[in-house]
């Protein structure tokens, strides 16, 4: 989710992400979209080029969707993937010894 306001100056820049991204799809460069979207200020700029839209990936771990929707299915390990496992246990390894981790 893009972020509604710029954390700097409080200008409204959510309303311009998918124009953004429209821009891009045309193979304008970062620079001129921003350009042609009347963002001037360096800080406002960056809340866009900066952006990841993650929010298709998230929704590919939707348990309703991977299993019969019930609460139990979703809690379990097994519904998690493998790999997504591997990571989560690296990061409370990190986070519970955080001197190992360097």
């Amino acid at each position: 989710m893009i972020p509604i306001r710029c954390f700097t100056c409080g200008k409204l820049v959510g309303n311009l992400w998918e124009p953004y991204k429209q821009k891009l799809q045309q193979d304008k460069s970062a620079n001129a979209a921003l350009d042609e979207l009347g963002l001037d200020r360096y800080c406002c700029r960056r809340m866009l080029i900066s952006h990841l839209d993650l929010s298709d990936k998230f929704l590919m771990y939707n348990c309703s969707s991977h299993s019969n929707g019930t609460e139990s299915s979703c809690s379990s390990p097994e519904s998690i993937p493998m790999n997504i496992q591997q990571q989560m246990l690296g990061l409370q390894t990190r986070v519970s010894h955080p001197e190992q981790s360097k």
